[in-house]
């Protein structure tokens, strides 16, 4: 949505920019006729001053004749006329060019305007994007702490019941090698062959020694890879 946004706003301002184009040229035209006009204008003074300058010489020349005089008057009033047409054609090339800059700051105006009420629309969407990916980041992140937590209790449960079971299993263990013990001691004392029975529960002992060092050994084996 941002990237349409900048998208209208970019387009906007390539028409503004064809408008601004447009209204130089113009400006261009108006002022390459302001140019021409005021080249006649200079023209036709010219002509005005040459032709009172030669009005001047023939009313100081007493040799002129009167119809002399009125051809001149004549052009000179035909030069006035030239010079009022001149002068209100300027006024008018004036007024277009106000009207034209008028327009022109409209146009720039209502652009601008534009413009700043779109930038701001697009920094509002911009904030609230990212007021919710925060909120949406920070959901995240307390699933995934309340997961930790609880993966961390199951693991404490799990070693706390693998510890009572080896508890379990060493004493009962213990006490079967000391049943096996306390029964070979009753059996030497009261069958003949004293030695022979002592050397058995000797060896009975041993045997049963050997039988908890592997029930522990497997219970931790257990325990490891219940842990893991």
């Amino acid at each position: 949505m941002s990237a349409d946004v900048i998208n209208n706003l970019h387009n906007r301002c390539a028409s503004l920019e064809d408008i601004i184009r447009q209204q130089e040229q113009t400006l261009s035209a108006v002022l390459g006729r302001l140019r021409d006009v005021e080249q006649r204008f200079g023209s036709e003074q010219h002509a005005k001053e040459n032709t009172q300058q030669q009005i001047n010489a023939l009313l100081n020349d007493r040799s002129a004749t009167a119809a002399q005089i009125d051809h001149l008057n004549n052009a000179l009033g035909n030069q006035s006329d030239r010079l009022s047409n001149v002068e209100a054609g300027h006024q008018g090339i004036q007024s277009a060019v106000q009207g034209v800059d008028q327009k022109y700051d409209a146009v720039s105006r209502g652009l601008e305007n534009r413009l700043q009420g779109d930038i701001q629309a697009v920094q509002q969407r911009l904030q609230a994007s990212e007021q919710a990916t925060g909120e949406a980041i920070r959901s995240v992140q307390g699933g995934v702490q309340g997961n930790t937590n609880a993966i961390q209790t199951v693991d404490t449960n799990t070693r706390a019941s693998l510890e009572g079971t080896a508890a379990a299993n060493d004493g009962g263990g213990s006490k079967h090698a000391a049943a096996r013990r306390a029964a070979g001691s009753r059996h030497a004392t009261s069958a003949p062959g004293g030695t022979w029975r002592l050397d058995q529960r000797h060896s009975d002992r041993q045997s049963s020694d050997r039988e908890s060092s592997a029930d522990r050994s497997a219970e931790s084996k257990r325990s490891s890879t219940g842990a893991r």
